[in-house]
């Protein structure tokens, strides 16, 4: 008997939790604690999680790559999940998947918010205290912190001392990403409790947005290639009818697999030899996107945070967005290569945006729908990076690129 897959379990999660609130009604608010259980395991190892995943990606570095090869990668990674971002944000506010939807009762944020000067929006970036910074969940200053911590562990990394608590990093996170797989098997649990719920109180109408949002996120992904695929092939000089034909094989695996770890050797042979990437590129932009480059999934933040904005009825003015875009470009660093890591980035995002957790289950459902969009798009984008790169360091060959089909 073949056995379901976790993703397909989720999705039997979602339609038990929507036809059990369509069938039993507002009984169904009697299990919300147990999607609440669910929120709670999350979010208890979100700190410590996002703070080892970003210190081993820096930290393994050597040294002498965290020169200008170094910058110009973390600077291509930054300019492509920033423009995914705001893509995101174009597109949603265009289409507006979230409007007209009623708004759940007991669903509202109750938290406040603090008018704050640009000076001291960016001081608040950096931790006084890191502990106090995990125990409140400040998961910018977390991630600020990994930085710094990550790039002293790199130019120490030849030393004894280094390496050894390189490995620790590494154990840590081994033990953290198990208790992640873990707590994401009774993800269908979680997701039929919370959806019961939901369901219950408003209806069919829920199951909505969900059309409207995947339909938002994949024109928000196509705007956003486009842009891209100009850009790069604009500095590099390059054919994008070309460059776009060398993606097929690498992006179908990516499409069905919904994988970025199992894309990866596809996508580094490719990019050296038939888009003419030096090795040294490579081996450094591409296995190093998989944790501190996700386009695609900054994109979706983006996409969802408006879409539930818009659904709870929830103040979404510039500043606002700009935090938004600010937290999706950060939330992806550590969690780019994490089973699930779109609903532990949106239980990052979302408590700092002001949107109600129990937003995660009504996305969760069609998480497997929208990973087809969201990881081809950040192969994609690892790719436009490493050739970036490349470019700018002259370690890409051009007739590579021009002749080998």
């Amino acid at each position: 008997m073949k056995k379901f897959s976790d993703t397909t379990w989720v999705m039997i999660g979602m339609l038990g939790g929507l036809a059990g609130g369509l069938l039993l009604g507002p009984v169904m608010g009697e299990i919300k604690f147990i999607g609440d259980i669910f929120l709670r395991l999350i979010q208890m190892s979100i700190s410590v999680l996002l703070a080892g995943a970003v210190i081993e990606a820096v930290g393994a570095l050597k040294s002498q790559d965290l020169g200008v090869l170094g910058g110009k990668t973390l600077l291509a990674f930054f300019i492509t999940t920033i423009i995914a971002s705001i893509s995101g944000l174009v597109m949603v506010n265009l289409l507006q998947p979230g409007v007209g939807i009623p708004a759940i009762t007991g669903m509202e944020y109750k938290g406040g918010s603090e008018v704050m000067s640009w000076g001291q929006a960016i001081t608040e970036f950096f931790p006084k205290n890191i502990v106090d910074s995990m125990a409140k969940g400040s998961t910018v200053q977390i991630i600020a912190f990994s930085l710094v911590c990550g790039i002293a562990l790199s130019l120490a990394n030849n030393t004894q001392e280094g390496s050894r608590a390189l490995e620790m990093v590494r154990s840590v996170n081994a033990i953290i990403l198990g208790m992640m797989h873990l707590i994401l098997k009774v993800a269908p649990i979680g997701v039929f409790a919370l959806l019961g719920w939901v369901t219950g109180v408003v209806g069919i109408a829920v199951v909505i947005p969900l059309l409207k949002f995947l339909l938002s996120l994949l024109i928000a992904a196509i705007v956003t290639y486009m842009c891209m695929l100009i850009g790069v092939c604009a500095y590099a000089r390059i054919s994008p009818l070309t460059f776009t034909r060398k993606l097929y094989r690498m992006g179908m695996i990516a499409f069905s697999t919904t994988s970025s770890a199992v894309a990866l050797a596809v996508e580094m042979e490719d990019c050296e030899k038939r888009y003419g990437v030096d090795p040294r590129v490579t081996r450094l932009v591409l296995p190093l996107g998989m944790t501190l480059s996700s386009a695609g999934l900054a994109l979706y933040l983006a996409v969802a945070c408006v879409t539930m904005f818009q659904f709870f009825n929830l103040d979404a003015s510039f500043s606002t967005q700009f935090r938004v875009v600010v937290m999706s470009t950060l939330a992806t660093l550590g969690t780019a290569s994490v089973p699930g890591g779109a609903l532990v980035s949106l239980a990052i995002v979302f408590p700092t945006v002001g949107i109600p957790l129990e937003g995660i289950a009504i996305l969760a459902g069609v998480d497997r729908f929208s990973d087809m969009i969201r990881t081809p798009m950040n192969v994609f984008c690892d790719v436009v990076a490493a050739v970036a790169v490349a470019s700018s360091s002259h370690l890409l060959n051009k007739e590579t690129f021009k002749n080998v089909a």
